[in-house]
């Protein structure tokens, strides 16, 4: 904790009053997280794609994706982005033949 002027210690309130100084609002000031590499409208011709070729692969999809938009993206983004959209690998079961 700091110490103010009257030496009294600073209350968390404080920061709203600073950031309003600075900034001029109370809102929060936008994350410095990782952007994105893929827009919602990439993700959905990913999904797109992966439906109307089932057996296409992700390393398939993501050239695809370096081919149309120049952004190098790897096979696990495109799982990933898959993985959301609810479209999983799937094996089918192993069944005898029935002869």
């Amino acid at each position: 904790m700091e110490l103010n002027e009257t030496h009294l210690f600073r209350e968390g309130g404080c920061d709203v009053g600073q950031g309003y100084e600075e900034r001029g609002t109370t809102e929060n000031s936008k994350g410095n997280g990782r952007r994105k590499k893929l827009n919602g409208r990439m993700k959905s011709k990913i999904k797109h794609e992966a439906l109307k070729i089932p057996m296409i692969s992700a390393q398939a999809l993501a050239d695809m994706v370096q081919s149309t938009s120049g952004i190098s993206v790897s096979e696990r983004t495109i799982r990933n982005a898959l993985h959301s959209d609810g479209l999983h690998g799937r094996v089918p079961k192993k069944k005898p033949f029935i002869s």
